[in-house]
């Protein structure tokens, strides 16, 4: 669309997180999401995939596990064989993951690690349980004022689009293997 936007970074910030996972011995590593849903989890599946390649670590077709179907009903199978690590899609999908591991009677991080992204919170979520990425609100209303300001008090004319870097936030779902 020709219009401005402002958006996360999400394939670098996939790919930060998944090397953080590679950097403390993970070599096992799923991606949950429906990569057909948004283009933002399009993005991050790509980031992921770009880390598992760079890194030598196998992929395997079965390790890329929608987290909806394509009615947006969300839903998670785990894989026949337990990774050691997953890296989903947000923070929300990392919740409902950790209900599906701890029904099937495994514990976060003690028998896998779990990184999210968005630094999500909800009133189901404790927000010290998952390692994210953060965009941050901050960021994004800063990019948004600066914007108004180019467009309406300097009259740009031109649109824009604004890439936003996100920042790791270690928290307690990663051991290291």
């Amino acid at each position: 669309f020709n219009v401005d936007t402002i958006i996360a970074d999400n394939f670098n910030c996939s790919y930060q997180i998944t090397k953080y996972l590679i950097d403390r011995g993970h070599r096992d590593i799923v991606f949950i999401g429906n990569i057909f849903a948004t283009s933002s989890i399009m993005d991050r599946a790509m980031g992921y995939y770009k880390c598992m390649l760079e890194n030598n670590c196998p992929i395997r077709a079965e390790w890329y596990i929608p987290d909806r179907d394509n009615e947006g009903n969300l839903g998670i199978e785990l894989p026949t064989t337990l990774p050691t690590a997953f890296v989903c899609n947000s923070d929300k999908i990392a919740t409902l993951l950790n209900a599906k591991l701890t029904e099937h009677g495994y514990t976060v991080p003690q028998d896998v690690s779990v990184v999210g992204f968005d630094n999500y919170h909800s009133g189901n979520f404790d927000r010290d349980t998952f390692t994210t990425i953060d965009i941050g609100r901050a960021k994004i209303a800063d990019a948004v004022v600066d914007l108004l300001k180019r467009k309406y008090i300097l009259k740009a004319t031109v649109n824009e689009q604004i890439l936003l870097k996100g920042s790791l936030i270690e928290k307690k779902s990663v051991r290291s293997v």
